[in-house]
């Protein structure tokens, strides 16, 4: 769709904005004019939250889920935008206050009537996914007037928007009545929908415009100063005589680049921190919430002496699983940030069990430390910029604690909450909860931690966090919740048509079957209660209701039988088998590609993607379900995985992890092998991002479905297309339909980005690929054959590897280090059956760490490695020391014997770096190691005879003698003894030789009986006599 630019005065850029609220003021009320005024005050983050909250609070008259959260994201937006035209606006310095203040006004006034409010969230919160970010516009909009137009008139129609709510509130209670009829919602706020998004395209042209603009400027930047630089001093004279105006401009760029590099800066230190968004599963809690719900934690004894006390202190919050933990945390934050001063900061982080990056100790720390230090990074100017810059660079977890340490202030109260500690790996948990010990340390910082939990992991997080102060989670503290969850989530399905009731009476019984039943947890209440929706009758429902199942497990296990009963059985299981491996989750279209994609396939054949993925997760039965904001699909609760993954059901054959993550991981490389993919990917650039209009049109456009309308306007035509040619038929189709499908330069590939990412880490525990094709397209994936597959060990995403050099020390050697620091198997596997010289090179010269997760991935996957490569992977062990990696080489599938008797793991040296000893035992002697040696003997204590035939190599006796290691000479004695058998003559005078000759004259007269004499000894003894007559 070709784009048309507004025609904007360039020398107010803010002129629509300022006639829009001209208008929005026209149509208020005396009184709504006062809320107005009232409302135009400058915003922050704090007076989001704090909005927000008060919205939830003034409609808790009816028990209702809270959609006022729905907001946060439009309204952050809006604060963004308000913080930028202050920067640019001179004439009318209120602007910015005047925007603020009518989006609130407009907010206000629709949230008296319940059901225009949830309609109007719902809009606004469709809005929200696609308004400009300040991290899109905020480097380039100084001095780049068309793009502050451009910002302006995107927030024109916003408040022409508000103009049309408060209109819309207005109308008189039969008016109201009758809207819906003549005028559906939907159909009424449209055209605002489709203004916003030819503006959202403005904004992004003028934003591409805009970069283009400050390339130049860099480049004239970069010129002038190569002529200055080269001029003589007459030159420089009548330079500096004419080039006045241009040194004036070259002035205001450098203002602009400077600018320009400083907001850059900030946010590469951000993203240094911490890329993960921490609000959205706040936000995603607190939009579960119903109103007057989770706020008895305020008045619990133990909070309020933990919040009022004046020192460090943690405070435990605990419940079972299903209690509500993660919802009544998301209050307990917007408490917080509504009630804060200048003097406390606050921040926040949720474990998410189907995102591994939130449950990495260095995640959750980088993201509360960006949290704490967003006001000083914001504050940091000039050098110190570049240099809190370069101190963010590639900080592990001790990094990111010293950081943040020395940057507390000790003026300030830090409140720090953290939910689902429980979904991190025990390692992580520990690593996290070990720095947080550290930073509590410092005697002069205040920080308030709030850790919740489940029960079973307190006591291992209390080792390194004791608290005094805890609040736990029972059934008579959340009743009451239960009861307002209960009759909100009915009050719902009855108003959406999910709950269909012959009796209306009957609801009463079932609100109370309901109470009785559920124990104080929410998610029992909500999955019988999708149960009950399902029922077609009343007797259906009493029923139900009489044989209310006690556990979880018994409702998950309802679900899947019915499931497996259903049409879309085949879809449903997949979409949940694909939810427990994907690496984070995958919004609608995402899983709409994933599920249509099979095994082999070399084009994406878009005709056997599903058509209604929603309708597939609405098949699941309340298993999942799809975020209303990022349309995201989730499990309803960690639970449900760990039943169909962990625990025996009836469908568990179907659910093994190990299988499906690496079917998934091929379905990515076979997505990124596309043909069409690498054309369409040179046509519009490297990313491809997801429109976020396109991706709101399914939530909004749900009752009305947009392809559904246009096959009925192709319907309509019929008779007229059906004479036409196929020529003609495809020109005449394409005019019904128009622009709103995608040409094909701007066909969507939602899954691209995904697969680019992820592919990789879907292999990581992969013992073994089942098809030969899909090995080979792994390696191409490896080596870059494969454009799109993104491999995290190479620097520059767009270096390819030449297999024929991957060989070589350097190229291997990032992928070495990936591989060993993510204990990635199938890529150890590749390199190493691939390339075995350059990674056994690597193993041997790398350092201890690193050497040791190598040689741990051969040792536990002992099925994917040859006898050769888990025989010189043992030798390597001795080599290095590595004691406790012994017994686990000794216990696969290695037979020991083999490293005496076949040389060919010599071939795995690399030449003129020398060669092994030839058996282990040989080597373990040589490095004088008796542990080594009394593990190997142990295990095969035949090891101890010879003969060897190497010439390079020596017997274990021999060698253990000219080294001089004694307690090995001495266990390698009592080896023979305990096989009752002599070594041979060769081996016997060696030793001797070999021990005289270099000076241990202790270890001689040991072989030769001194002080304990056997037959061995003996034997060694005779031998030498007999050799010197």
């Amino acid at each position: 769709m070709a784009l048309t630019l507004r025609q904007r005065a360039a020398s107010d850029p803010t002129e629509s904005l300022k006639q829009a609220l001209k208008t929005f003021e026209t149509v208020l009320s005396d009184d709504r004019r006062q809320l107005y005024q009232q409302a135009c005050a400058k915003p922050d983050v704090t007076s989001v939250v704090a909005f927000v909250t008060r919205l939830d609070e003034d409609n808790s008259g009816r028990a209702r889920r809270c959609f006022a959260p729905r907001l946060l994201t439009f309204l952050n937006a809006t604060r963004q935008f308000s913080d930028a035209v202050d920067t640019f606006v001179s004439s009318h310095p209120q602007l910015a206050a005047l925007v603020w203040g009518g989006v609130k006004t407009a907010i206000l006034v629709a949230s008296n009537v319940a059901s225009y409010f949830e309609k109007i969230t719902g809009l606004i919160m469709h809005i929200g996914r696609f308004c400009p970010v300040y991290d899109d516009f905020g480097s380039l909009y100084p001095g780049a007037a068309g793009l502050q137009a451009a910002l302006c008139g995107f927030y024109a129609t916003i408040i022409e928007l508000c103009t049309k709510i408060i209109l819309g509130s207005q109308k008189t209670l039969w008016q109201q009545f009758l809207s819906p009829i003549a005028n559906p919602f939907e159909s009424e706020f449209r055209p605002f929908l489709d203004r916003l998004e030819q503006d959202r395209r403005e904004v992004e042209l003028q934003i591409q415009l805009a970069s283009q603009q400050a390339d130049r400027e860099t480049a004239r930047l970069l010129e002038l100063d190569r002529r200055r630089s080269s001029l003589n001093w007459k030159s420089a004279f009548k330079y500096h005589k004419e080039g006045r105006e241009e040194r004036d401009r070259a002035a205001l760029w450098r203002e602009r680049q400077k600018a320009r590099e400083e907001v850059k800066t900030r946010s590469s230190i951000r993203s240094n921190l911490s890329p993960i968004d921490h609000d959205k599963a706040w936000k995603q809690a607190l939009r579960q919430r119903v109103s007057s719900t989770a706020e008895w934690f305020a008045t619990e004894p133990d909070f309020v002496r933990w919040k009022r006390a004046q020192r460090t202190s943690i405070f435990w919050c605990i419940g079972n699983l299903g209690t509500g933990k993660s919802i009544l945390v998301s209050n307990i934050i917007a408490h917080f940030s509504t009630n804060s001063t200048p003097s406390t900061v606050v921040a926040h982080f949720f474990c998410r069990f189907d995102d591994a990056q939130t449950t990495k100790a260095r995640n959750i720390l980088g993201s509360v430390s960006c949290q704490i230090l967003s006001t000083y990074i914001e504050s940091t100017k000039g050098d110190s910029l570049d240099t809190l810059l370069a101190e963010t660079c590639d900080l592990d977890l001790d990094g990111v604690t010293k950081f943040l340490a020395t940057r507390l202030n000790p003026d300030k109260t830090y409140y720090i909450v953290l939910d689902g500690l429980d979904e991190c790996e025990p390692f992580e948990r520990e690593s996290l909860v070990r720095a947080i010990a550290e930073l509590i340390e410092e005697p002069r910082t205040t920080l308030k931690i709030l850790c919740a939990a489940r029960p079973d992991t307190e006591n291992e997080i209390a080792r390194f966090l004791p608290s005094n102060f805890r609040l736990t989670l029972t059934s008579e503290k959340t009743d009451c919740d239960i009861v307002k969850y209960i009759d909100a989530a009915l009050d719902e399905q009855l108003e959406a048509g999910r709950l269909k009731l012959g009796d209306p009476a009957l609801i009463v019984t079932i609100a109370e079957a309901l109470q009785k039943g559920s124990r104080g947890m929410f998610l029992w209440t909500r999955l019988m209660i999708d149960e009950i929706c399902e029922q077609t009758n009343d007797n259906a429902i009493r029923r139900a209701l009489e044989d209310l199942p006690l556990q979880l497990s018994d409702i998950f296990d309802r679900k899947l039988s019915r499931i497996a009963q259903s049409t879309r059985s085949k879809l449903c299981t997949k979409l949940l088998q694909f939810c427990g491996v994907t690496k984070r989750p995958l919004n609608l279209e995402e899983f709409r590609e994933l599920l249509g994609i099979e095994v082999g396939q070399v084009t994406l054949d878009r005709g056997n993607l599903p058509n209604d993925i929603a309708g597939v997760v609405a098949s699941c039965h309340g298993l999942v379900y799809a975020d209303e904001e990022h349309f995201t699909v989730h499990y309803v609760h960690y639970s449900v995985e760990q039943h169909l993954f962990e625990s025996p059901n009836p469908r568990s054959a179907d659910f093994d992890r190990a299988a499906i993550d690496t079917h998934v991981g091929v379905l990515c490389m076979t997505y990124l092998n596309f043909k069409e993919l690498s054309a369409q990917v040179d046509k519009v650039g490297k990313s491809i991002p997801i429109d976020p209009v396109l991706m709101g049109r399914i939530a909004f456009d749900a009752k009305s479905d947009l392809t559904s309308r246009l096959a009925q306007q192709i319907l309509s035509r019929n008779k007229a297309l059906s004479s036409m040619s196929s020529k003609d038929l495809k020109r005449g189709i394409q005019g019904i339909v128009g622009t709103r499908e995608p040409s094909k330069g701007q066909q969507h590939f939602h899954l691209l980005p995904y697969a680019k990412q992820n592919w990789i880490h879907h292999f990581r525990h992969l013992e073994r690929f089942e098809r030969k094709e899909d090995e080979k397209l792994f390696f191409k994936c490896v080596t870059g054959d494969v454009r799109e597959a993104n491999r995290p060990w190479q620097t520059d995403p767009d270096e390819r590897t030449d297999s024929k050099l991957v060989s070589l020390w350097e190229d291997i050697g990032p992928l070495f280090l990936w591989a060993t620091s993510q204990s990635h198997v199938a890529l150890v596997s590749t390199a190493i059956d691939r390339y075995p010289h350059a990674f056994w090179r690597k193993v041997e010269f790398a350092s201890d760490e690193r050497s040791k997760a190598a040689l741990e991935i051969i040792a536990n996957n002992p099925l994917l490695f040859d006898p050769k490569t888990l025989g010189y992977a043992l030798m390597v062990v001795i080599d290095k020391g590595l004691t406790e990696l012994i017994e686990p080489y000794l216990n696969t599938n290695l037979d020991i014997q083999y490293l005496k008797t076949n040389l060919d793991i010599q071939s795995l040296r690399t030449p003129g770096h020398g060669a092994y000893p030839i058996g282990p035992l040989e080597l373990a002697a040589t490095k004088g190691s008796i542990e080594t040696v009394n593990l190997l003997l142990a295990h095969d204590k035949e090891l101890v005879l010879g003969p060897i035939s190497c010439p390079l190599g020596e017997d274990a006796l021999t060698t253990a003698a000219r080294w001089g290691h004694k307690e090995v000479v001495q266990r390698l004695l009592q080896a023979y003894v305990d096989l009752e058998t002599v070594p041979d003559q060769p081996t016997a005078l060696s030793a001797v030789y070999a021990a005289r000759n270099n000076g241990f004259t202790e270890i001689m007269e040991l072989l030769l009986g001194k002080p304990r004499d056997t037959e061995v000894t003996r034997y060694i003894r005779d031998v030498c006599v007999s050799d010197i007559t």
